[in-house]
């Protein structure tokens, strides 16, 4: 076994607790093989920059338990073959060789994954190895992905506080969660918020599931309580999207939000401003969001972490070829990387399958029902 390889670490696409704790148990196994690791500062960024710090025991001693990825950090939407407008898939394979890489260990969603896998079939010598690190849980071919735990708990507090706000203060709440276009995160979320606080939640908007926009209005202008709603950030309507738009004098930096998609901003506010046509009570809101990337790390998250980082090492250094890390099936595996990137079609109609089949969804039928077949319309 050649003791004296190399590997790179990067970050990608929004951070996800138990980023650091891969980070952390990674370390801890290549070490024990003899191997070094080179981590690239903010994500393919530091590829295309030659941006660098040594991975080593001692400066990543106790990590795991920093939610988030901020030891090595991250970038969002940077694409190396049209970063800025230029192709800087060469300047990353002369990274590459110049730091006599073995292989590259890289953290995050599909999107990371597609980009490692085009890489790979540009340079064949340039060699992955994938880890499912995403909050969203959005991954075909993964029944679970680091960060989406912490996402969950994390969550789940921030609802119960507001929805027992809103009871105190008699006014409707609106929470808005992360998840990008799926809405597992809210339903998990609200399960353990009703399981661990005893709360009520009254509706749950999700991208999968088209819900009735103006009987949800009637359901606000004749409530007899105030009602709590819970969002996902990457549900739509027209008629939100006619009541509040951005301002014009904003447009050029909506690309720019660091870390949130541009088509996802402002849904919370939108859906609000329809609301507030309606009700008779004040409306508070509330975006969950980056809390959910930080606070208390779940241990699911540090579990699913070193036993991904462990097969990773293990993959890293016995096998040529590029790998995905996934946890399948109730067990952890290697598997392809090219299998997994699939085209986006392709992979939205996968997410959508496996959102409708998750066991989560018929313990919270009622809730989600509510919003999406008008079960509050009053007579």
């Amino acid at each position: 076994m050649d003791r004296q390889k190399r590997f790179g670490v990067i970050f990608s696409g929004g951070t996800a607790a138990g980023m650091n704790a891969t980070l952390e148990y990674l370390c801890r196994y290549s070490s024990r093989e003899g191997a070094k690791l080179i981590g690239f500062k903010y994500g393919w960024l530091g590829l295309i920059h030659n941006d660098t710090v040594e991975v080593t025991l001692e400066n990543t001693r106790g990590i795991a338990f920093n939610s988030g990825g901020d030891f090595l950090g991250s970038c969002s939407k940077v694409n190396v073959f049209s970063h800025n407008g230029n192709n800087y898939s060469e300047v990353c394979y002369q990274t590459y060789k110049a730091l006599r890489l073995s292989g590259i260990f890289v953290l995050g969603g599909d999107g990371t994954n597609r980009q490692a896998n085009e890489l790979n079939e540009k340079y064949p010598d340039m060699k992955f190895i994938w880890i499912s690190a995403t909050l969203d849980r959005d991954v075909p071919g993964c029944d679970d992905t680091i960060g989406f735990h912490t996402a969950v708990q994390n969550a789940a507090e921030e609802i119960a506080s507001m929805v027992s706000d809103g009871k105190t203060m008699h006014r409707h709440v609106i929470i808005e969660c992360m998840g990008r276009h799926t809405g597992l995160v809210s339903l998990y979320a609200i399960d353990l918020a009703i399981r661990k606080k005893h709360v009520k939640i009254d509706m749950v908007l999700t991208p999968e599931i088209p819900f009735d926009l103006p009987a949800i209005c009637n359901s606000i202008a004749h409530a007899a309580h105030p009602l709590a709603i819970v969002i996902s950030e990457g549900i739509t309507d027209p008629l939100m999207e006619e009541t509040v738009k951005p301002d014009t004098n904003q447009d050029q930096d909506v690309d720019k939000i660091v870390g949130h998609h541009a088509d996802l901003a402002y849904t919370c506010r939108k859906l609000k401003a329809v609301l507030d046509k309606s009700s008779n009570l004040p409306i508070k809101s509330a975006v969950v969001g980056y809390v959910q990337r930080t606070g208390k790390i779940s241990s699911a998250d540090i579990y699913l972490a070193e036993n991904c980082a462990r097969l990773a090492v293990k993959e890293a250094l016995e096998q040529n070829e590029s790998k995905a890390i996934v946890f399948k099936d109730g067990a952890f595996k290697s598997i392809s990387m090219k299998s997994l990137a699939i085209p986006k079609e392709e992979a939205e109609a996968l997410k959508l399958e496996a959102f409708m089949g998750d066991a989560i969804l018929p313990v919270l039928y009622d809730q989600i029902s509510a919003a999406s077949f008008g079960k509050f319309i009053l007579d």
